[in-house]
């Protein structure tokens, strides 16, 4: 190939693509991604660094610890005293009471082996501060299978079971709860009416009557003591419940000892967190029975939220029980609920949470077994400022039990004591998964739940107690027309120093659409008014939307899990310049015919100018041979006259390209 044609077809290669590409590469269709796999995809991300926006971010994670240190950008930076944190990591309660007893820790919100109590209220520096958890163990269901699926079973279930033993054992200073309203008892007065509480059953304890409804339903005992159904099915069943929960692990053995005094034979499976925790028992209904928590709260509706709509979870109800009856009327649950969360009539809900506390206390879902009393252990060795732990019920003690550490510092006086701890270190012990993920979308093997409340900040504080908010990331908040709008506080950071932005706030959205987060039910679209200011089309107005579109938001970086959240949006219809346009319209096919019949043109006269060039470059070529020729002898040239040629040869066609016309 002479010198001609391959510098031509070098320009053409390259002009060629200069056009095509750009207009090529945004025209090619692919295949629009589903959201269970843009699901499976968010899942399966695995983040190298955990960047968040919390007044402390992470510094080291390792098998038995994280250390956390205060993020001096956080807004709250002149608001918490301490500069570090520590999480251990513990696996049973005994190791943690141990660490009491050491003053290892500054808190601890553990079951406490009794035994160990008086050895713990012997030492000055702790201190117990008995504050009602609005929660405790339960003992589920599986719905799917029989016998389990009959209420008259559950029933007989709960008037079996011996809270006041189950207590004295398990838990003490806790309060048993035979209403079975599904929420705390401690505060049904202040939801249910005098009609309604009237009406309920009480399950306390009554053996005799647990084996007359058994016995009514036909289910004799067999000669082993075990009941047998009229189809032959032996009342045979296995209770899972989580490795280390020393508490609730005695609760599932008092339950399976109890069980067998109206012929169930019940067999105690401890698991472990993780595997517990996952789609191969709890969270995938593969399991008989289980005892786990319940934890609504002060808000009942949140409880019903959560197991009726939001999450498909352990008790599978209503799923197979959609429809009940109540005084002969049939209701729908999932209507209920919805109803009961509509608008911001906090007196209107009332009315539907009476209705649901009598179908959750009649057809017993579950059976709510105690509400612990759990004692937030606090140690006045290195920490000063504690609220009165002699009165259980100071609120702040409340957001303790939440675990909202970030919260109790923030709104409460603690700090740290300048003799005993010039560090400024605060230490708690929790259980958390060693060598776990840094992806908070998946909780399954995340290393540490209770490690966001230090990292991530929620858009707004709920405080339970007064049902208001605080702001925290979000500086404030209102609605117009049907939109939530939501401002981002001024000088907000992510922990690598860049802006929190109304485009994080969206991605987060998207990114808790994936995972079926309750705001959805409230909100269809997120969207970017400014670079700090977010709006939600609100699709149903509820008391509920402020706590799950702001308590119940901690944001996420876009940098992180943007590429996934766009193609959520792509998906869903809702970005306005969609990630996979269609291809070329006629006009834009005749456009690229107009700029190939000038690049045509183009062409002929890059021909003309490399001919122009070609004679330039032989002229050369001759004055080098003369002086060549005339060049005195032995005069070494060769290499610096070739130099000489290539870069006049250079040079010229610089100026050829140079003055080439314009497209």
């Amino acid at each position: 190939m002479n010198f001609k044609n391959g510098l031509t077809y070098l320009l053409i290669a390259i002009f060629i693509a200069t056009i095509t590409i750009p207009i090529l590469s945004t025209k090619i269709k692919s295949k629009p991604q589903t959201l269970d796999e843009l699901r499976t995809k968010l899942l399966e991300l695995r983040p190298k660094e955990y960047i968040g926006s919390g007044p402390f971010k992470v510094v080291s994670i390792t098998e038995g610890e994280i250390l956390l240190e205060k993020f001096e950008d956080s807004p709250w930076a002149n608001d918490i005293q301490f500069e570090k944190v520590r999480i251990l990591s513990f696996t049973t309660n005994e190791i943690a009471t141990g660490w009491i007893l050491q003053d290892v820790v500054d808190i601890s919100q553990h079951w406490i082996p009794p035994p160990a109590w008086s050895e713990i209220e012997a030492k000055p520096n702790w201190h117990f501060a008995w504050g009602s958890t609005l929660r405790g163990p339960a003992l589920y269901f599986n719905h799917k299978i029989y016998p389990l699926s009959l209420k008259e079973v559950r029933q007989a279930i709960a008037y079996a079971l011996d809270r006041e033993a189950i207590i004295e054992i398990a838990s003490p200073k806790a309060s048993p709860t035979p209403l079975n309203i599904g929420f705390a008892e401690s505060i049904a007065s202040q939801w249910l009416t005098e009609e309604t509480l009237s009406k309920l059953t009480r399950y306390d304890y009554n053996v005799e009557k647990a084996n007359q409804i058994l016995d009514d339903l036909g289910f004799k005992k067999g000669d082993d003591g075990i009941r047998v159904t009229p189809n032959g099915t032996k009342l045979e069943f296995e209770i899972i419940v989580v490795y280390g929960w020393s508490d609730f692990v005695l609760v599932a053995e008092q339950v399976a000892e109890q069980l067998a005094a109206i012929g169930i034979k019940a067999t105690v499976k401890t698991i472990e967190s993780p595997y517990f925790h996952s789609d191969q028992y709890y969270f995938g209904g593969n399991y008989q029975m289980a005892i786990y928590g319940w934890w609504p709260g002060w808000n009942p509706l949140v409880h019903y939220i959560d197991k009726v709509i939001a999450m498909e979870d352990a008790t599978t109800f209503p799923h197979y029980m959609e429809v009940v009856e109540l005084d002969g009327k049939k209701y729908n649950i999932t209507e209920l609920v919805l109803k009961a969360s509509e608008g911001f009539d906090f007196e209107k809900s009332k009315q539907y949470v009476n209705i649901l506390a009598r179908i959750w206390n009649e057809y017993v879902p579950y059976v709510n077994i105690i509400e612990q009393r759990f004692p937030d252990l606090v140690n006045t060795l290195r920490v000063e400022g504690w609220p009165d732990w002699n009165n259980p019920d100071e609120p702040m003690w409340y957001e303790l039990h939440e675990y909202r550490f970030d919260e109790f510092m923030k709104y409460s006086k603690i700090r740290p004591k300048a003799d005993t701890n010039p560090d400024k270190v605060f230490v708690f012990d929790t259980s958390f998964s060693v060598g776990g993920h840094l992806n908070p979308y998946e909780s399954t093997g995340f290393v540490c739940g209770n490690m966001r409340n230090f990292v991530d900040s929620a858009l707004a504080n709920y405080i339970n107690f007064n049902n208001t908010y605080k702001p925290d990331l979000a500086e404030k908040w209102w609605t117009e027309g049907e939109y939530l709008y939501i401002k981002i506080r001024k000088g907000a950071k992510w922990h690598d120093g860049n802006p929190v932005t109304a485009k994080d706030l969206v991605s987060t959205y998207y990114l808790l659409y994936l995972t079926n987060h309750p705001v959805w039910q409230y909100i269809d679209k997120a969207e970017e008014v400014d670079e700090s200011t977010v709006r939600l089309h609100i699709k149903r107005p509820s008391q509920l939307l402020y706590f799950y579109a702001l308590d119940q938001v901690r944001p996420t970086p876009y940098k992180i899990y943007g590429e996934i959240s766009d193609a959520v949006m792509e998906v869903l219809g809702h970005k306005e310049k969609p990630i996979t346009p269609p291809g070329p319209t006629a006009e834009e096919v005749k456009a690229l015919s107009d700029k190939v019949s000038k690049l045509e043109g183009i062409i002929t006269q890059l021909q003309d100018k490399i001919s122009s060039l070609e004679a330039q470059i032989n002229t050369l070529q001759s004055k080098i041979a003369e002086i060549e020729a005339a060049k005195p002898s032995g005069m070494e040239t060769p290499m610096l006259i070739s130099a000489i040629s290539l870069l006049l040869a250079i040079v010229a066609l610089a100026v050829a390209l140079k003055k080439r016309p314009e497209e």
